[in-house]
């Protein structure tokens, strides 16, 4: 069998699905490959509420669901559903220096958003 080579994801690639969170005003964009993204994607996407999901992560992923045990059943084989806990919000760490963010919004639309405390030193930032 022979091993074929998976050309990594370049940064003009992350620029052109910034452009479109932008012009649709999303909050955030997912960007997922079978390989792995560049230095120069890396580099662009950070701070920004991009997330670059490497093929390496996205297995990791499908193995945490995959090893997650089904719901139990009832008498009719219909699924029960756990009952539902408020969740504890979760502080994000900022993506550039691990600091605990602080909600922000944005002043032109108004928008939440996490932001680094250290900010202007820091620049990082979350989708809320």
């Amino acid at each position: 069998m022979q091993a074929v080579a998976i050309a990594a994801v370049r940064a003009s690639t992350v620029r052109e699905m910034w452009g479109l969170v932008d012009h649709h005003r999303a909050d955030a964009v997912h960007i997922v490959c079978i390989g792995d993204f560049t230095p120069d994607a890396a580099d662009f996407a950070r701070g920004k509420p991009i997330e670059l999901v490497t093929g390496e992560r996205l297995l990791e992923l499908v193995r945490e669901v995959q090893s997650v045990p089904a719901a139990p059943t009832t008498a009719r084989n219909q699924r029960v559903e756990p009952a539902l806990q408020p969740a504890a919000p979760t502080i994000p760490a900022c993506p550039n220096c691990g600091e605990s963010m602080l909600q922000r919004h944005n002043r032109q639309t108004g928008m939440a958003f996490w932001g680094c405390p250290a900010y202007p030193r820091c620049k990082g930032t979350r989708p809320a």
